[in-house]
């Protein structure tokens, strides 16, 4: 019965570890957003431009963090 629930200890650790793994490498390895050509993701620069050219800002959010 000790033998049984270590094995299933063991298993679902390594499970956890897998999905762990996957999590962070799926945030690390994602590309940064990819805004178009034409359109800043910085927003600074954004800021500058349209001053420079007398322009206004449109400052899209998105997501469901903020």
């Amino acid at each position: 019965m000790v033998t049984m629930k270590k094995h299933s200890l063991q298993k679902m650790t390594a499970i956890f570890s897998v999905i762990a793994l996957v999590a962070i490498s799926m945030f690390a390895l994602a590309p940064k957003a990819n805004a178009g050509e034409g359109w800043e993701t910085d927003l600074q620069k954004a800021k500058a431009t349209a001053k420079a050219g007398d322009k206004s800002l449109l400052i899209n959010f998105t997501g469901s963090d903020w």
